[in-house]
């Protein structure tokens, strides 16, 4: 026995190993060549082989393995139908187990198998998204007989490199995306800006260089409103003060700001706010651009006609007025540059001659808005360009006769093409990142799905339910736990327990602990001697990482329990003579690597009618402001509901749990009830 727990816990220590390693972002080619070499050693095996499924579908690559000739890791390949072992684990979707491959009538062995004298085997599939991935196998020359541990073991490893495989994809996308975001902001002289929730800047892209005359790092840490004049920024803060409060974008806010040499410059600015994976406010990120040239320019435009002519035709802004009724009588060298025609060709003309009968229609109506109310006027469109459709931002500035009558609509339009390509990529990279975000989360959901128990577990005697909640539907997957098996016909184990954290680390501890009861309770019958062997076993290189366990031995026939806790939550017992409620003796510490004195078994006995509760701390936690739940609220719960079926007791302590914490749980809840049946049970 002592032997068989050793060669577990050295397995156990190679999975923990290849699990952090998948965890920490290692090369895919790495984490498949560490796999293979755990399969290979564990299971103490000649070969061991990771099988890739090609693009095609037809067919299996040997991508990494152990014990094969010179040169066929990369390049060999298999069939993936009947024709090879692995082939046929795919269309089975099961682990198989082969004898004798000599014998074998499910399928034709390969000749990769054949030619290395491979007799007996194993292989399962690597799961994968929106196909398997894969076949994770063990071979050996020798006859051998695998059993479910060993189904068990490398199927674990299986689950990981699957793990590490959807990590990596989902990584690919998100640098991919963040590479051509990058490049597109360091391209544009606009600033590109982030805050945080006290609105101080955490990003500013290279832009700032050319806009603010220094260093993107200079302005971090800083508000944006510390970069605005004194005079105007009490002013400024008003404008869109109404927005910020209600968490609301706002968009073309004219300001003034300082730069670096101590110039005054004017900007756009437009932002909208961001949140957090839990929808709460994070800050702002917005774009900021230098109009001042532009402002200059309108100034000019409406102090002096020589002075404006002089400007516009400099300017890299297209300029131009428009009379009452849409005709043309002056554009700037660089609007007639939009057009195929010359400025001198475009005066005179109606806008139906020179754009579009849509685009058309959206200026005319632009055009009467200003006129009726004497306001300027901002808006944003798509027009034709000879090499594709060009976004522009245009100012429609109503220009006034002696008498004050408006006469003419003064237009400054800039090409903001560019510009609507860095904010569809924002918008393009904010959906990526929540993708691959609920992505993870889905595989870290699956993955806690697959350590809980099945939904009925009978035990003979005994009356019970339990049940698993999240504390949110967009919180990460945590490590809570629990399990019910049966050692033998007469004696059942249930283990419950959790790993602080949260996210695929945490679930990965969770599953290596479960995984590890499990098979230690079929070799040792002490509870004390299973949680001494698990405090040995290295489940992480997190220093102080705290694991609560407790495991429960029952006699279903007699109602016999013996139980060890290593820092876990009392489990609850309600006696059914008396109504009198106890709570099993605390006894041990957490899992957290400092050596303990040896645990404890102790004993206790659940008569006809007596009913046993265990939880995880996310039940007596639940919290509304500083005022928690309590074991004491849980206690007196039980008691009152103890002529409840165990279902109805499991719906009551939740329901209880939520309404503490008006909806909002912290953490999550595993909950167990049982109730010992009257009568004899063989």
């Amino acid at each position: 026995m002592r032997r068989g727990i050793e060669r577990l816990v050295a397995a156990q220590a190679l999975v923990t190993q290849l699990g952090l390693c998948a965890l920490a972002g290692a090369p895919l080619s790495c984490v498949m060549e560490q796999a293979a070499a755990v399969v290979a050693q564990a299971l103490d095996t000649e070969y061991s082989e990771l099988l890739g499924l090609q693009p095609d579908g037809d067919t299996l690559v040997l991508r990494a393995g152990v014990g094969w000739g010179e040169g066929l890791v990369g390049r060999a390949t298999v069939g993936a139908g009947k024709d090879s072992q692995g082939g046929y684990t795919l269309l089975a979707s099961a682990p198989v187990v082969v004898e004798d491959l000599g014998t074998e009538t499910r399928f034709t062995g390969s000749p990769l198998l054949r030619d290395h004298g491979v007799i007996s085997g194993i292989s399962v599939m690597i799961l994968g998204t929106p196909r398997p991935f894969g076949v994770l196998g063990a071979h050996t020359r020798t006859r051998r007989v695998f059993g479910a541990d060993d189904v068990h073991f490398i199927q674990g490893v299986a689950n990981l490199v699957g793990l590490a495989i959807e990590r990596e994809r989902a990584d690919e996308v998100l640098r991919h995306a963040e590479r051509r975001f990058r490049n597109l902001v360091e391209e544009i002289n606009d600033v590109v800006w982030e805050t945080d929730v006290d609105l101080l800047l955490t990003y500013a892209s290279p832009g700032t260089r050319i806009v603010f005359g220094c260093e993107p790092e200079e302005v971090l840490g800083r508000s944006p409103f510390d970069l605005i004049p004194p005079e105007e920024a009490a002013d400024r803060r008003a404008a869109p003060r109404c927005a910020i409060r209600r968490r609301r974008p706002f968009s073309l806010l004219e300001h003034q700001a300082i730069r670096a040499d101590g110039r005054v410059i004017t900007l756009e600015s437009s932002a909208v706010p961001t949140f957090d994976d839990h929808g709460a406010f994070s800050g702002y990120r917005g774009v900021s651009r230098d109009i001042t040239r532009r402002k200059q320019a309108v100034q000019a435009l409406q102090e002096s006609e020589e002075r404006y002519r002089g400007l516009a035709e400099a300017s890299q802004d297209a300029i131009f007025t428009l009379d009452l009724e849409g005709r043309v009588r002056y554009v700037n060298p660089h609007a007639a540059a939009l057009t195929s025609l010359s400025p001198e060709d475009l005066v005179g003309r109606q806008l139906e001659n020179i754009f579009p009968p849509q685009l058309v229609e959206r200026q005319r109506a632009a055009l009467r808005a200003v006129a009726a109310s004497g306001e300027h006027a901002h808006f944003e469109d798509e027009i034709p360009g000879a090499g594709g459709p060009l976004w522009h931002e245009t100012c429609l500035i109503p220009l006034r006769d002696e008498r004050g009558a408006v006469c003419t609509i003064l237009g400054v339009s800039r090409d903001i093409t560019r510009h609507k390509q860095v904010e569809e990529d924002l918008h393009r990279a904010r959906l990526q990142s929540e993708e691959a975000y609920r992505r993870e989360h889905r595989i870290a959901s699956r993955f806690q799905t697959a350590l809980l128990p099945p939904k009925e577990v009978r035990i003979p005697g005994f009356s019970l339910a339990y049940a698993y909640w999240p504390a949110l539907a967009e919180a990460d997957v945590g490590g809570d736990f629990y399990n019910l098996f049966e050692i033998d016909p007469r004696r059942w184990a249930v283990v419950i327990g959790d790993v602080a954290g949260k996210g695929l680390e945490a679930a990965a501890v969770a599953a290596a602990v479960q995984h590890s009861v499990v098979a230690l309770a079929r070799k040792e019958q002490d509870p004390a001697a299973i949680l001494d062997t698990l405090r040995e076993m290295p489940f992480s290189e997190e220093p102080g990482l705290l694991i609560t366990v407790f495991l429960g031995v029952l006699q279903r026939n007699t109602g016999h329990l013996r139980y060890a806790s290593a820092g876990h939550e009392p489990p609850l017992v309600c006696r059914s003579a008396d109504g009198q409620l106890a709570s099993l003796p605390p006894e041990g510490i957490a899992l957290c690597g400092i050596a303990v004195p040896p645990h404890q078994t102790r004993h206790t006995v659940l008569e006809a009618g007596d009913i046993l509760c265990l939880f995880t701390d996310g039940l007596p936690e639940a919290r509304h402001g500083t005022r928690l739940l309590g074991v004491d609220r849980v206690g007196e719960l039980l008691v009152a509901h103890r002529c409840q079926e165990p279902r109805a007791m499991v719906e009551v302590l939740y329901q209880a749990a939520l309404a503490h914490s008006h909806g909002r749980l912290r953490d999550d809840i595993a909950l167990l009830v049982f109730r010992r049946l009257a009568g004899k049970w063989t």
